[in-house]
């Protein structure tokens, strides 16, 4: 590549800032350059192999901005392929590094760590930014922009290694610009970051001091890179699956076949289409038995609605549209991405024939790295039943260095239950440690999204809340918090309570791993009032392989005594068997819950593990133990006992494979 002789180079790079804009004063820069024979990718920094990168250090906490306990050096440069970065960790203890993870996509948040953050497209927002984790012990973990499956062939072929020095630990790693979501060829400044995490002290250190708010408008500048054109055209990405059993339930033959696939229209365009999705084969998340007046939502799991979920977000606590409320169908296509620097759209479907159409489209436009405006439509028709249903969602934010302000207003129509809407003002305080909300919010009682999630409906009502935070680089403690909140609200035809709430909270976290966090809140609903405390403690919270943890909550619900306990512990063993048990009980009144949740799983390898669940509630028990052989590149095999997600214990077994292949023209 041509080369700028380096008395020259200042002026170069002035000049590069005045043709691109760059606001020096508020973030970092650094300075782009282009490898001409990359970097070995094995773990071992060799300084000379990487001096055509850029140098980075002079890393500070992002707590207070104090210099970083152990100095870290870091390097960034790139070339027509990849990003190429690397670390240099220093630590004066080495055999203390927490390095348990060596897998891809494994948690990391027990390790010592280093982060790379990129924002392509330099909007300076969150959405936009994809992350990459690497542990000490050489794990790597990946959060692409915009939300992506897991699958190794969808996520893409990143490199990372890493080794442990008697100084401390190096990080090497090659990022594909090709799995990145990327504006047009062409130089460019690109927003980007690197960072370390210290387990022990559990700080986070950056070179661009993000502040304890990590705010994506505080990142720094790469400055000039040349981003490649990225060949997308003429690669179609296919995962079909194949399931084949018994099911002792009526004495049948298990056999199901379907496939997902997937094609990037260009760097920032992708089109998902799936058919006959396998759902039941997927471990779904179980809801907890805290107590609630309202409906609660598990956790979407499903790839089809995990790829490109963030896409389709929008209204909030009564949004119009949730995935989980899709439930099994026959074909389903979905196009997610952006159509321009700074506006994005999702757009999804799905047939069940001859029951249920679904659709949801939104498209949000964004002015600067805070504020937005956001429409949406989502449509239901529920063949079986006879049901069509329309909502439509519009939202703007404007957001400032301090106050902000948003307001969400929607609509839905049902053939059953007629029109209703939505209304949400909201302003919005954040200065440092305080943050803070205060607004109103009116819900009709016929506001009803099928595919949606509006717990509480008909209602008008205000609410707010005031919350301090506050993070300390030394000392026992790692941060403290506390926040007070408030809803009042009245029937939407006032003629009563409908809602009112007071409730108060607070939480620390020690440096040596004890989280402790409790509360009191009184609500009065329709007239009922409840009167709730909580706590929950957990050793070492910081520890995703081992630790305990014990709550309890009590009170009286309508005058009733209310008590639940909950105890929650995780162990890994040194041979790489890990197990974990949530127990719950509940006690309301005469009445008796109990919901337990025991896991394990037994690593082969990086990509290989004999996992189970199994779940008892109240009387009724299920289980299931699987084999896997996933996570790498190629097929993919499960032998499956049992049905993860079924009430009791069924006499199923199935094999399930997955051959993914890639169709080029």
């Amino acid at each position: 590549m041509p080369t700028v002789d380096a008395s020259m180079r200042p002026l170069a790079i002035a000049l590069i800032m005045i043709v691109c804009g760059v606001a020096v004063a508020q973030n970092p820069v650094i300075e782009a350059r282009q490898f001409s024979s990359p970097p070995t990718i094995d773990g071992v920094v060799d300084e000379q192999e990487w001096e055509e990168a850029t140098r980075v250090e002079g890393f500070t906490l992002i707590a207070n901005g104090s210099p970083e306990p152990h100095r870290t050096r870091a390097w960034i440069g790139y070339d027509t392929q990849n990003i190429y970065i690397a670390y240099i960790c220093e630590d004066p203890n080495p055999t203390l590094l927490r390095a348990t993870e060596y897998r891809r996509g494994a948690n990391l948040s027990g390790d010592d760590r280093v982060i790379f953050v990129i924002n392509a497209f330099a909007t300076q927002r969150g959405d936009d930014m994809s992350e990459f984790e690497v542990s000490a012990g050489g794990g790597s973990r990946s959060s692409i922009a915009g939300g992506r499956a897991a699958k190794r062939e969808w996520q893409g072929d990143w490199i990372a290694k890493a080794r442990i020095t008697d100084s401390g630990y190096e990080v090497e790693a090659s990022i594909p610009w090709a799995i990145l979501p990327l504006p047009g060829a062409g130089v460019r400044n690109i927003d980007v970051n690197l960072g370390r995490f210290y387990q022990r002290q559990q700080l986070i250190a950056a070179y661009s001091n993000i502040g304890p708010e990590e705010r994506s408008d505080r990142h720094a500048v790469w400055l000039g890179v040349n981003v490649p054109q990225v060949a997308q055209a003429g690669a179609l990405q296919a995962l079909p699956y194949q399931v084949l059993g018994y099911d002792d339930e009526g004495g049948s033959v298990v056999f199901n076949t379907g496939v997902d696939m997937r094609y990037r229209v260009n760097p920032q365009l992708t089109v998902l289409s799936s058919i006959n999705p396998d759902f039941q084969n997927l471990e779904n998340a179980v809801l907890n038995l805290e107590f609630s007046r309202f409906e609660r939502l598990a956790d979407e799991r499903r790839p089809f609605f995990v790829e490109g979920g963030d896409f389709f977000r929008m209204g909030g606590s009564a949004r119009p549209f949730a995935s989980q409320r899709i439930g099994p169908f026959d074909v389903g296509g979905k196009v997610f991405g952006k159509i321009t620097d700074d506006s994005v759209i999702g757009a999804l479907t799905t047939i069940q024939f001859g029951e249920a159409v679904n659709a949801a489209v939104r498209y949000r436009k964004t002015f600067d790295q805070r504020s937005h405006v956001t429409v949406g439509w989502v449509y239901s028709d529920r063949e079986g039943e006879g049901i069509t249903n329309h909502a439509a969602n519009t939202e703007l934010m404007i957001d400032g260095e301090r106050w902000g302000v948003g307001v969400i207003h929607a609509i839905t129509e049902d053939s059953d239950v007629g029109a209703g809407k939505r209304t949400d003002v909201d302003v919005f305080y954040h200065d440092g440690a305080v943050s803070g909300s205060f607004g109103w919010q009116q819900i009709s009682p016929n506001y009803l999204p099928r595919i949606g999630f509006a717990p509480r409906r008909g209602l008008k009502g205000w609410q707010g809340r005031l919350e301090y935070e506050k993070a300390f680089t030394s000392g026992g403690i790692v941060d403290a918090s506390a926040s007070v909140s408030f809803f009042d609200s009245d029937h939407w035809d006032g003629s009563g309570v409908y809602f009112d709430n007071r409730s108060v909270n607070a939480g620390i976290n020690l440096r040596n791993g004890l989280s402790v966090n409790a509360g009191t809140g009184v609500s009065n609903f329709k007239g009922s009032i409840d009167k709730i405390t909580w706590i929950w403690t957990e050793y070492p919270s910081n520890d995703p392989y081992q630790s305990l943890g014990v709550g309890s909550v009590f009170g009286s619900v309508g005058g009733d005594r209310y008590l639940r306990y909950d105890f929650f512990g995780r162990y890994r063993f040194p041979f790489k068997l890990s197990v974990f048990a949530s127990l719950g009980f509940e006690a309301l009144a005469s009445e008796n819950n109990h919901l337990h949740i025991i896991g394990t799983s037994f690593e082969l390898s990086e990509f290989q593990s004999i996992a189970g669940r199994m779940v008892m509630r109240d009387s009724k028990v299920n289980w299931y133990l699987s084999y896997r052989q996933s996570g790498n590149f190629g097929a993919e095999y499960y032998v499956i006992i049992g049905d993860p997600n079924a009430p009791t214990f069924q006499k199923r077994v199935v094999l399930k494979a997955v051959f993914p292949f890639e169709i080029r023209w």
